[in-house]
């Protein structure tokens, strides 16, 4: 199971404060209930075959997107050292599969 808890060790070297860390905290188990959601919208969008329920489940699965796009953003405000791990992670699959972007 996913647990974003940081050591002690990490937590002084990452954060500016302990309410940046706090805060990150709380994000990252956004970030797990939005991906959650998601997986249930689509989860329900293949199950059904009711045009006015697919539709009511995208739009909704849609806004769970966006929102993880904000609280990665807000994830990098935060700790510009989960960013640099993220961005090196990004750069590596980008390696790792030929792809340029």
């Amino acid at each position: 199971m996913f647990n974003p808890t940081i050591s002690s060790d990490e937590t002084n070297r990452s954060y500016a404060s302990t309410e940046n860390f706090e805060n990150l905290q709380k994000v990252l188990l956004d970030l797990k209930g939005e991906i959650e959601a998601i997986a249930q919208y689509d989860s329900h969008i293949r199950s059904t075959t009711s045009p006015i329920a697919k539709n009511t489940w995208r739009h909704i699965r849609d806004e769970e997107l966006h929102h993880v796009g904000e609280l990665l953003e807000l994830v990098n405000y935060l700790s510009p050292e989960f960013k640099r791990h993220i961005d090196m992670g990004r750069q590596e699959w980008l390696n790792e599969n030929n792809i340029n972007m």
